[in-house]
């Protein structure tokens, strides 16, 4: 992803406020979820995951903590932007941060 393509909107799936990895045409049972928040093409927090187990994350217990835990920290890092503590920098390339940024759920 990275240089070569960008993080685009289609290789995500939407997961209330989060975002996971695999996109959303990929439904599997036991298959790695990663979630995490992407900003745009060039900027993406990547969080946890783990084997999903179940249809449904809300009926994993391998991923809904992290599903749950994801959610509060994508609406933490949007809070924080728009507190500037979190900066965008670059033409929204890039972001900046003091190294003692605390984000409190």
């Amino acid at each position: 992803m990275g240089k070569q393509t960008g993080a685009k909107e289609n290789y995500f799936r939407f997961e209330n406020v989060a975002t996971a990895l695999p996109p959303r045409f990929i439904e599997l049972e036991n298959a790695l979820r990663l979630y995490c928040h992407q900003l745009n093409d060039h900027v993406v927090f990547l969080f946890n995951g783990g084997i999903k187990t179940a249809l449904k994350v809300q009926d994993c217990n391998n991923v809904k903590h992290h599903f749950k835990l994801a959610n509060q920290l994508a609406v933490a890092i949007d809070r924080l932007l728009k507190e500037n503590e979190i900066n965008w920098i670059n033409d929204f390339t890039d972001i900046e941060f003091s190294t003692d940024l605390i984000i409190e759920l």
